[in-house]
């Protein structure tokens, strides 16, 4: 089965896993030791996809002080605890798998911290299908997507005319896609919706991980 892609590109958070419930919880405690108003679900699923740093200024209206100890009480919480509530979302090991058996290079860009990436994907069972697991860096550098994107195809070894697609859930992915020119799946399955993705030019949507799978290798 041939892949439409040489190398495929995919968020974490909300496209190869749930971290709903763990990142959700982490922001809760973070915010709860802080003397901070909680916000409500909905309001905290903003906080999945983007970097940590900016939806807490943007969202809490912290200083970029105020920030940098939000992050630190959320990775204490979250790297204890908080990464041991992700799951898999059914059917992305089969697709991994597929994809591999294809010839395709697949890796990772998320803003998600590289370690935890790597902890995470280690025990979903699946960091042997990624050729690079490409995330930021401890200091918060390497988070956009416009950066991360490049950086991972570097990893993969991408050469001029070869076909690249960035899988997303959210217009931060979308929009780092258009940036640094390469195709775009949206995720409808995770934590974005489809206006947002429409937004920044997204014309391809999978409603769920099987679909995403017809697209990829049809």
């Amino acid at each position: 089965m041939a892949c439409a892609y040489d190398v495929v590109l995919f968020d974490l958070d909300g496209t190869l896993c749930d971290t709903g419930e763990g990142i959700r919880n982490s922001i809760r405690r973070a915010l709860d030791e802080m003397n901070r108003p909680i916000p409500s679900d909905p309001e905290l699923r903003r906080f999945i996809g983007p970097p940590l740093r900016d939806s807490f200024r943007d969202f809490c209206g912290m200083t970029q002080t105020e920030a940098d100890e939000g992050v630190r009480r959320f990775r204490a919480y979250y790297n204890t605890e908080g990464w041991l509530q992700t799951r898999l979302y059914d059917g992305i090991a089969e697709l991994l798998h597929a994809l591999g058996d294809a010839g395709v290079r697949v890796a990772t860009a998320t803003s998600k911290p590289e370690d935890a990436a790597l902890r995470i994907l280690e025990r979903m069972g699946i960091l042997p299908c990624f050729q690079a697991v490409v995330g930021s860096l401890p200091d918060g550098a390497r988070s956009l997507k416009k950066e991360l994107i490049p950086y991972a195809m570097q990893q993969c070894g991408v050469s001029k005319g070869e076909r690249v697609v960035m899988v997303g859930d959210t217009h931060f992915d979308a929009q780092g896609a258009r940036q640094t020119g390469v195709d775009f799946i949206g995720a409808l399955y995770g934590y974005g919706t489809r206006e947002e993705l429409v937004s920044q030019g997204a014309a391809v949507l999978a409603q769920s991980v099987a679909q995403l799978g017809r697209f990829l290798l049809p």
